[in-house]
This record gives structure tokens, sequence and C-alpha cells, in this order.
């Protein structure tokens, strides 16, 4: 599997995709995140800046919600923008060898404009 790609939408209406990596059994920092209902946080992080954070998701810390462009895995020579969190995109695209998130900064942008650094729940299908 290249990745997990999914979907941020409020009241039903799509806001932005998302991407991250596989799942490989909830493993910190190589997986993605299992389904279930997350309390996400406006935060301040050293690497991010200003950023949502997960949580409550278990056996795991240190998820965030942040631009990048890749989600792959270095074992196996993929570039990679995230250790297990939220990648925004406009968009996704396969490239053969892994998926890439496009504008991924305006994604998040947008996203957090629309959220207005509120705290929500996050649901994961």
């Amino acid at each position: 599997m290249l990745g997990t790609q999914g979907w941020l939408s409020m009241d039903n209406m799509p806001i932005c995709q998302t991407l991250e990596l596989p799942f490989r059994q909830n493993k910190q920092s190589c997986s993605c995140i299992p389904t279930g209902t997350y309390n996400v946080i406006w935060c301040f992080t050293n690497r991010y800046g200003y950023v949502y954070s997960l949580s409550n998701v278990p056996d795991r810390f240190g998820i965030l919600m942040h631009s990048g462009n890749y989600a792959g895995a270095i074992d196996i020579g993929l570039l990679n923008d995230t250790r297990g969190c939220i990648l925004f995109a406009d968009n996704v695209k396969n490239n053969g060898k892994q998926l890439q998130a496009i504008n991924s900064h305006i994604a998040r942008t947008r996203f957090e404009l629309l959220l207005n650094k509120e705290t929500f729940l996050l649901v994961i299908t």
C-alpha cells in the first residue's frame, strides 16, 4: 500500500483531502491513525509553529495535522514528510512509487481559517 488517503469534511461538506502513512498496526511514527474519534486541539510546536494536534490516539503521541508533500516508507527509500501525522492536500497524486499531497500548504491554510483554531472532534472511519 502506498499510503492512506482521506477527506476532511464538516457538516458533510468536503474541505480538503488528507494523506497519511499506510496502516502498520498503529505503530508509533510509521502507521496511519486507526479508526476512531479523537480530540483535536490548536497548539504550538517548535517544528511547525501552530498546528492542530490529536490528543487521545491509543498507544501514540505527537500526532499533528500539518503541511507536507509525501507520506512514504523511509525504510524502502521513499520520501516522507510525516511520522504518523496527517498531511493536508487539495489533491493526492500517485507518482507510481508513492502518493504526493498537492497544494498542501493552501489546503492547510483554508482548513485552519475555517476552523478558526477551535478544538474539534475528528472522526476517522
